[in-house]
Protein backbone atom coordinates (compact mmCIF):
# COMPACT_ATOMS: atom_id res chain seq x y z
CA UNK A 1 0.00 0.00 0.00
CA UNK A 2 1.30 3.71 -1.24
CA UNK A 3 1.40 6.24 1.12
CA UNK A 4 0.29 9.76 0.92
CA UNK A 5 3.00 11.67 -0.72
CA UNK A 6 4.86 15.24 0.65
CA UNK A 7 3.25 16.68 -2.53
CA UNK A 8 -0.33 15.33 -1.88
CA UNK A 9 0.56 16.42 2.03
CA UNK A 10 1.49 19.84 0.96
CA UNK A 11 -1.68 20.16 -1.28
CA UNK A 12 -3.99 19.29 1.69
CA UNK A 13 -1.67 22.34 3.96
CA UNK A 14 -2.25 24.28 1.19
CA UNK A 15 -6.05 23.66 0.60
CA UNK A 16 -6.83 24.07 4.63
CA UNK A 17 -4.89 27.45 4.68
CA UNK A 18 -6.87 28.26 1.73
CA UNK A 19 -10.10 27.22 3.52
CA UNK A 20 -9.03 29.25 6.67
CA UNK A 21 -8.52 32.63 4.67
CA UNK A 22 -11.93 32.28 3.17
CA UNK A 23 -13.52 31.94 7.06
CA UNK A 24 -11.55 34.69 7.95
CA UNK A 25 -12.58 36.77 5.46
CA UNK A 26 -16.19 35.80 6.11
CA UNK A 27 -15.52 36.72 9.89
CA UNK A 28 -14.38 40.14 8.92
CA UNK A 29 -16.99 40.51 6.72
CA UNK A 30 -19.86 40.04 9.25
CA UNK A 31 -17.52 41.09 11.93
CA UNK A 32 -20.68 43.82 12.74
CA UNK A 33 -23.11 41.40 12.67
CA UNK A 34 -21.59 39.01 15.01
CA UNK A 35 -21.46 39.28 19.06
CA UNK A 36 -18.43 39.03 20.63
CA UNK A 37 -18.68 35.62 22.04
CA UNK A 38 -19.82 34.56 18.23
CA UNK A 39 -16.39 36.21 16.62
CA UNK A 40 -14.12 34.27 19.30
CA UNK A 41 -15.33 31.15 18.88
CA UNK A 42 -14.71 31.49 14.89
CA UNK A 43 -11.44 33.36 15.71
CA UNK A 44 -10.05 30.30 17.82
CA UNK A 45 -11.46 27.99 14.96
CA UNK A 46 -9.81 29.81 12.30
CA UNK A 47 -6.73 29.85 14.08
CA UNK A 48 -6.86 25.88 14.70
CA UNK A 49 -7.73 25.73 10.63
CA UNK A 50 -4.50 27.18 9.98
CA UNK A 51 -2.25 25.20 12.72
CA UNK A 52 -3.48 22.05 11.18
CA UNK A 53 -2.54 23.49 7.80
CA UNK A 54 1.25 24.37 9.28
CA UNK A 55 0.92 20.45 10.64
CA UNK A 56 0.00 19.14 7.29
CA UNK A 57 2.60 20.98 5.28
CA UNK A 58 5.31 19.84 8.15
CA UNK A 59 4.53 16.65 8.81
CA UNK A 60 4.46 13.64 5.97
CA UNK A 61 1.21 12.49 6.60
CA UNK A 62 1.34 8.84 7.29
CA UNK A 63 -2.03 8.03 5.56
CA UNK A 64 -2.83 4.73 3.78
CA UNK A 65 -3.45 6.56 -0.58
CA UNK A 66 -5.51 3.37 -1.36
CA UNK A 67 -8.16 4.27 1.17
CA UNK A 68 -7.97 7.91 1.40
CA UNK A 69 -7.44 9.09 -2.02
CA UNK A 70 -11.22 9.55 -2.54
CA UNK A 71 -11.26 11.86 0.46
CA UNK A 72 -8.33 13.73 -0.74
CA UNK A 73 -10.16 14.46 -4.05
CA UNK A 74 -13.21 15.62 -1.75
CA UNK A 75 -11.29 18.01 0.26
CA UNK A 76 -9.76 19.54 -2.74
CA UNK A 77 -12.91 19.75 -4.19
CA UNK A 78 -14.81 21.60 -1.25
CA UNK A 79 -11.65 23.75 -1.16
CA UNK A 80 -11.88 25.19 -4.69
CA UNK A 81 -15.29 25.44 -3.88
CA UNK A 82 -15.34 27.09 -0.83
CA UNK A 83 -14.72 30.64 -1.87
CA UNK A 84 -17.77 30.87 -3.56
CA UNK A 85 -19.83 28.65 -1.04
CA UNK A 86 -18.50 30.83 2.05
CA UNK A 87 -20.05 34.22 0.24
CA UNK A 88 -23.66 32.74 -0.11
CA UNK A 89 -23.72 31.54 3.81
CA UNK A 90 -27.01 32.96 5.13
CA UNK A 91 -26.09 32.53 8.77
CA UNK A 92 -23.32 33.22 11.02
CA UNK A 93 -24.39 30.14 13.06
CA UNK A 94 -23.41 28.29 9.16
CA UNK A 95 -20.19 29.71 8.89
CA UNK A 96 -19.09 28.94 12.64
CA UNK A 97 -20.54 25.30 11.86
CA UNK A 98 -18.42 25.37 8.71
CA UNK A 99 -15.03 26.27 11.01
CA UNK A 100 -16.33 23.32 13.34
CA UNK A 101 -16.25 21.20 10.99
CA UNK A 102 -13.18 21.41 8.82
CA UNK A 103 -11.79 21.86 12.54
CA UNK A 104 -12.49 18.58 13.03
CA UNK A 105 -11.75 17.52 9.25
CA UNK A 106 -7.68 18.76 9.79
CA UNK A 107 -7.52 16.92 13.26
CA UNK A 108 -8.73 13.71 11.65
CA UNK A 109 -6.04 13.85 8.93
CA UNK A 110 -3.57 14.59 11.62
CA UNK A 111 -4.80 11.40 13.43
CA UNK A 112 -4.39 9.38 10.32
CA UNK A 113 -7.25 7.36 10.66
CA UNK A 114 -9.39 7.15 7.47
CA UNK A 115 -12.57 6.01 9.17
CA UNK A 116 -12.44 9.47 10.83
CA UNK A 117 -11.48 11.28 7.82
CA UNK A 118 -14.36 9.58 5.85
CA UNK A 119 -16.73 10.62 8.71
CA UNK A 120 -15.13 14.29 9.36
CA UNK A 121 -15.52 14.79 5.44
CA UNK A 122 -18.98 13.51 5.04
CA UNK A 123 -19.65 16.28 8.23
CA UNK A 124 -17.52 19.29 5.98
CA UNK A 125 -19.75 18.47 2.58
CA UNK A 126 -22.79 18.69 5.26
CA UNK A 127 -22.20 21.48 7.07
CA UNK A 128 -22.37 23.62 3.46
CA UNK A 129 -25.95 21.99 2.90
Amino acid sequence: MENLSAKQSMELGKAFHSMGNQLQDYLFSNWKNMDETQRKQLEKLISAIFKHSDDMAVQSTLLVLEEVKPDLERILTIGKNMKTSVKRLESIQSGISIATALVGLGAAILSKNPQTISRQINDLASAFK
